[in-house]
């Protein structure tokens, strides 16, 4: 088991650009770690106090596992 950290900003508040942010770091996280979304036994997502319109875990969810490098 290892662990893995990653940051990403949001321009705004809205769900779609919470979700499409949080699918862009999962999706990098994954591709430089050359690891799959089945690899990934637990997340935690932080946000800061302005970022209320989504959780980052539902856009998360969305992402489908590139193939390993």
């Amino acid at each position: 088991m290892r662990g893995i950290r990653g940051a990403i900003t949001v321009g705004r508040n809205e769900k779609e650009e919470i979700w499409l942010a949080a699918q862009e770091l999962i999706t990098e996280l994954l591709r430089t770690n050359a690891i799959t979304a089945a690899d990934i036994g637990a997340a935690i997502f932080s946000v800061t106090e302005d970022l209320t319109a989504a959780f980052p875990s539902t856009g998360a969810r969305r992402v489908d596992s590139p193939p390993p490098a």
